[in-house]
């Protein structure tokens, strides 16, 4: 048994065992606790600082579907000062963050492409540095004020993050379309040289004049055939335009929706925040839409019901106010006779024929509209002779499809259909910018068709970008 000064000293000795681990629990628990502030610390300090254009004149307006941001420059105000920020503090004040730039001139194609005038700029590019004492730098694009009247120019101005403390927003701030009005004396002419051979708009007598080579008309900075604004476009410009028959007759073969052509003023004005007004001049001056008009809008052609021959017709600028005309001022329409035996693409009408990188074969279907004889057509690629297809977009043989080869398609007595197969390939060739989706295009004719046919239309095959491609 222990005496009373035993058991004192073993409960002295046990409470002063329990006060040490309390001491050490409380230790371990304060080096965990500083420990995980150290890794909060440095993960904090981890996280990239956020680097992006900045001052639009337009940002991105989401509700109305608008995908970039603009600037706006007028010719004659000189070179243009593009503001890059960083928002935050790097966590260390030596650090430095590091993004590239690039601004890229966005040249037109399509039968505006020699119209416009306007001289290629090679690429710009380069780095900024950051540092928390330096947290704005400048893009500095030049600019030139020559004296040549043109299109509206346009570059595109992209960063991307060179060192990994440096993050730019894909959704926000990571690019801009700079758009560059010219100040030149107003011109109004049409898109491009034409003739009764060799027509501005080459159109079959079906539904009001449906063209017989069609183009796709949403790629960017892409106007179609028509008649086109160049120079200053801040004043309303109006010109009659006068037509003539070349075989045709009016009101039997065609009659006139509108003999006036009138363009809109387009004004931009840099003390303007476009940001809080409803003017918007990027918008309406997107180049598919301004000031480009469909032939549709000027006239329509009647579908008779007895064989002809190819008919035309000549329209003609007159009586310009406000511009001056240009360097076309006539232009011409065939109107090719759909009421004999023609051969066509069978796709009830259709001209826009999509493929898939996914899928391996892309089927056209050639058809003829009587089969009491043997007859004969032949089909090949068609050269895109009026750039109808920017080259960027332009489908490349044995890259994106097999090559076609021209050949002559035989068709028997009671025959009125073949198919022909194309394969596309899984290679396929760079998209021309990021985050740009479109097709692949090259179109397909028939030529030299048999004595008592015609050929009523081309195809435009799309090859479609499967989404995983789109970069």
């Amino acid at each position: 048994m222990y005496s009373n000064c035993d058991t004192k000293c073993i409960d002295y000795k046990a409470e002063r065992n329990k006060r040490m681990r309390k001491k050490v629990v409380s230790l371990f628990t304060a080096l965990v606790v500083f420990a995980s502030l150290l890794q909060f610390s440095t993960a904090q300090a981890a996280e990239p600082v956020a680097i992006g254009l900045t001052d639009f004149d337009l940002p991105k307006r989401s509700s109305q579907e608008r995908w970039m941001n603009y600037y706006g420059q007028n010719e004659g105000d000189g070179d243009r000062q593009v503001k890059v920020k960083m928002d935050g503090l790097l966590a260390s004040g030596s650090e430095e963050a590091i993004v590239r730039y690039t601004v890229e001139q966005k040249l037109y194609y399509g039968p505006t492409t020699a119209l416009c005038q306007i001289d290629p700029v090679g690429p710009l590019s380069g780095r900024l540095t950051f540092s928390n004492g330096s947290t704005e730098q400048m893009i500095t694009i030049p600019i030139a004020d020559d004296d040549k009247t043109e299109c509206t120019e346009y570059y595109l101005i992209t960063l991307e993050p060179e060192t990994a403390n440096a993050e730019v927003d894909p959704y926000e701030s990571d690019s801009a379309v700079l758009y560059v009005f010219d100040d030149e004396p107003t011109v109004i002419s049409f898109t491009h040289e034409s003739s009764m051979k060799d027509p501005l708009w080459d159109l079959r007598e079906v539904d009001g004049g449906e063209s017989k080579r069609p183009v796709n008309n949403y790629y960017a900075l892409g106007h179609q055939k028509g008649i086109v604004v160049l120079g200053d476009l801040s004043s309303k410009v109006s010109a009659d335009i006068v037509y003539k028959d070349c075989g045709c007759t009016y009101g039997e073969d065609y009659i006139v929706k509108t003999s006036q052509f009138e363009f809109q003023p387009i004004h931009f004005d840099k003390s303007v925040d476009y940001s809080t007004t409803e003017i918007d001049p990027f918008f309406d001056h997107e180049s598919p839409l301004s000031p480009f008009k469909s032939y549709r809008q000027y006239f329509e052609v009647y579908n008779d019901s007895h064989p002809e021959a190819v008919e035309s017709f000549r329209m003609q600028l007159k009586n310009v106010k406000n511009a001056k005309l240009g360097k076309h001022q006539t232009a011409y329409v065939s109107i090719t006779d759909t009421d004999g035996d023609y051969f066509t693409f069978g796709y009830d009408g259709v001209t826009l024929l999509y493929g898939d990188k996914n899928l391996s074969n892309i089927v056209l279907r050639i058809s003829r509209t009587s089969s009491d004889k043997a007859a004969s057509v032949r089909i090949r690629i068609a050269e895109d002779t009026r750039d109808l297809i920017n080259d960027e977009f332009e489908a490349i043989p044995g890259i994106d499809y097999e090559a076609f080869e021209d050949q002559v398609l035989m068709f028997a007595p009671g025959e009125t259909r073949k198919e022909l197969t194309i394969q596309s390939l899984p290679t396929f060739s760079p998209a021309p910018a990021p985050n740009i989706w479109a097709p692949k295009s090259f179109h397909i004719e028939l030529i030299e068709p048999s004595d008592g046919y015609t050929v009523r239309s081309h195809l435009l095959v799309n090859i479609m970008r499967p989404y995983n491609l789109v970069s």
